[in-house]
């Protein structure tokens, strides 16, 4: 009714609506108070509707975690409403055309948005700093504002809501990863198992939800820093987020969005190929996150200049596998060969490492098969030799 009486009775019947602007349309706009909402009768927020935030929230996990994280106000808890609506049934779309008498408008604009949710021309200009850069919907990345391309530069109120891809899945209970994030990271799901560090399993789960926790696993490269850490989401029976780092540890919006993943997913956080000390935009994240993320790198940990992290340094020496292919690798350089990665872990598998002698003490050679023990038992037993497994030499002829 209220669309009805701003655009004339006319205007639903007219097949060329919002093409075109008559001087009858333009003078009944005149005739309006300036600043004058669309609805101006009744409170337009939701304090008598059913049902309310909180019951919402209280029975909705994903408007829950929104409402808290951010801080959001019941006003811009309507606003993300009703940016969400074009998501859930595209008969919105149609609805929002009308109401901005343009069928091309097919998403809501910030001035519909204050049409809908203010009563009066001061109202409607106060709510307006619920669009500013620093307010929690575009400050924290809850929506962005989009101008309309055939009229740039698009005023404020004439730019399009539109939610950020990875709120739109939380509010919709869509719990896969984020679309934007599969280039950088994995969600594991490891099977639970108990850790075999035991220290380490009950740090970690004495912080879990309620202090945040810093871990930098420091060793070389193959030294099973991700195996640990999937192995200590394994022992709390929680998903791991996997990142790699390389080409991100500068883009604080990527960043922004690994750290905010890993908090919708009940995930513990495991950045790997961090090099201390790190980027001012991972130390920024680091400080921020409330939860458990585990680091790994293989120069020692540096603290960062601007504020103190916390960060505990946990070793991880190289693992038998990563040995013998250091070995190998430096093998084939002594003869001036070079090998990939896959040829170095084939060569490792297919030759079976030799069982370790002792550099202080040569075992004796092994009995011949048809010894007896008795045999054996008589025999004494070979004079160990200091440097070399090889048997006593025998003496020189003329010697006694």
């Amino acid at each position: 009714m209220a669309a009805r009486g701003r655009y004339g009775p006319e205007a639903s019947a007219d097949a060329f609506r919002g093409l075109y602007v008559t001087a009858e349309q333009a003078e009944r706009s005149m005739r309006r108070p300036p600043g004058e909402p669309l609805c101006t009768q009744g409170d337009s927020h939701a304090a008598g509707s059913e049902p309310g935030w909180e019951r919402i929230a209280a029975r909705e996990r994903g408007w829950s975690w929104l409402r808290t994280c951010y801080g959001l106000s019941e006003f811009e808890l309507d606003v993300v409403l009703l940016a969400l609506a074009p998501e859930v049934d595209p008969r919105y779309e149609r609805l929002y055309g009308y109401l901005q008498d343009d069928v091309n408008r097919r998403l809501p604009t910030v001035g519909l948005v204050l049409d809908l949710l203010t009563v009066t021309a001061r109202e409607r200009l106060t709510a307006r700093r619920h669009f500013g850069a620093e307010a929690p919907l575009l400050g924290r990345r809850v929506l962005r504002l989009v101008p309309d391309p055939h009229t740039e530069p698009a005023p404020v109120a004439d730019r399009f809501l539109v939610l950020d891809e990875q709120i739109v899945d939380v509010l919709l209970d869509q719990g896969s990863l984020d679309r934007r994030l599969t280039a950088y990271c994995e969600l594991l799901a490891p099977p639970p198992a108990p850790l075999a560090d035991e220290a380490l399993y009950r740090m970690v789960r004495d912080a879990w939800g309620r202090a945040p926790l810093r871990l930098y696993f420091q060793g070389p490269p193959g030294a099973a820093q991700r195996r640990t850490a999937e192995a200590l989401a394994g022992a709390l029976a929680v998903p791991v987020l996997a990142v790699d780092t390389e080409d991100i540890l500068h883009d604080d919006a990527v960043l922004e969005l690994i750290f905010r993943e890993a908090t919708l997913q009940g995930a513990l956080l495991h950045l790997d190929d961090v090099e201390s000390p790190c980027t001012p935009a991972l130390a920024d994240r680091l400080a921020a996150y409330a939860g458990v993320v585990t680091l790994a790198g293989s120069r020692p940990w540096a603290p960062t200049k601007s504020r103190p992290l916390g960060v505990l340094t946990v070793p991880c020496p190289p693992g038998e596998a990563t040995r013998r292919r250091t070995t190998w690798r430096q093998a084939l350089a002594a003869y001036g060969a070079e090998a990939a990665p896959a040829d170095l872990d084939a060569l490792r598998r297919a030759v079976p490492p030799r069982p370790h002698r002792s550099r202080t003490r040569c075992s004796p050679p092994a009995p011949p098969p048809d010894c007896t023990p008795r045999t054996i038992r008589r025999r004494p037993p070979a004079r160990p030799c200091a440097r070399s497994c090889s048997p006593p030499l025998a003496p020189r002829p003329g010697t006694s």
